[in-house]
């Protein structure tokens, strides 16, 4: 089974109006995710910088 955010299995759940963000550590990964959900007709966007630049912007990470 593909574990691409395209793959029918992962998206059959969501939300094809609802506003996506896809996050990963950086930005790089979640970049890609954002233009496959994109591609498959998600409004999806990544948050810039992942959760590094958040955490450096004082956002909290609940543990």
């Amino acid at each position: 089974m593909s574990t691409a955010p395209t793959s029918t299995s992962r998206r059959s759940f969501l939300d094809r109006l609802a506003g996506l963000v896809v996050v990963c550590a950086s930005g790089m990964r979640s970049r890609s995710g954002a233009q496959q959900l994109r591609s498959v007709g998600f409004q999806a966007a990544s948050l810039s910088g992942g959760m590094a630049a958040w955490q450096r912007a004082g956002g909290e990470v609940p543990r």
